[in-house]
């Protein structure tokens, strides 16, 4: 007998035991300018010791004047030299309505859980509705300028090629879904 998972269905990954969690705890140090003449798309990489359901990130952003464009945040696996940019996990958008003139952390939820393996590097990719640039009105994300964050990197998007930006971590805070002794579970699966 073949059964079949319909998209609703939870479909057992593997036993785990984890605690709510931070991914990540690090400090500001500087902005990159994203959305502006020169940078369209940057990543962050991080890993964790053991698997856990990502089910939001917060992401220190601010503005300068009223961006044109809002932000899409991504969740990859590593490729293409860096973060994929075909291989999209799951994705959400920032309004730039939502986001200040002075950088505070954005909320974003992902819906469902995002699955992270274990020492499996996955990326946090941000980038502009479009490509659309404006020197004038782009947004601030602050960045760690000591390199504090020492199981990723950020990488920048040339247009051909991630370029590592080590000592230069963008400043987020990961959530797992505070999983007790049981079953991990993905929401959803392939029909």
């Amino acid at each position: 007998m073949v059964t079949t998972a319909s998209v609703a269905d939870p479909v057992a990954v593997e036993d785990t035991t984890n605690a709510a969690a931070n991914f990540s705890n690090t400090l500001d140090g500087g902005n990159l300018g994203l959305c502006d003449n020169t940078q369209q798309e940057t990543a962050q990489s991080f890993r964790e010791a053991t698997s856990k359901l990502l089910v939001a990130v917060d992401i220190k952003i601010g503005k300068t004047g009223t961006p044109p464009k809002n932000l899409i945040v991504s969740i990859v696996p590593s490729g293409d030299g860096g973060a994929s940019r075909s291989a999209e996990v799951a994705s959400s958008t920032i309004l730039q309505t939502n986001v200040p003139g002075t950088p505070a952390a954005i909320r974003v939820n992902f819906f469902p859980a995002v699955y992270v393996p274990a020492n499996q590097f996955m990326w946090i990719r941000i980038r502009c509705v479009d490509g659309t640039q404006d020197a004038v009105n782009p947004y601030l994300l602050p960045r760690d300028g000591t390199g504090n964050y020492s199981p990723g990197t950020r990488a920048n998007w040339n247009g051909t090629s991630w370029i590592n930006q080590d000592g230069a971590d963008i400043v987020f805070t990961a959530y797992d879904a505070g999983t007790t002794a049981g079953n991990v579970y993905i929401a959803t699966a392939a029909a």
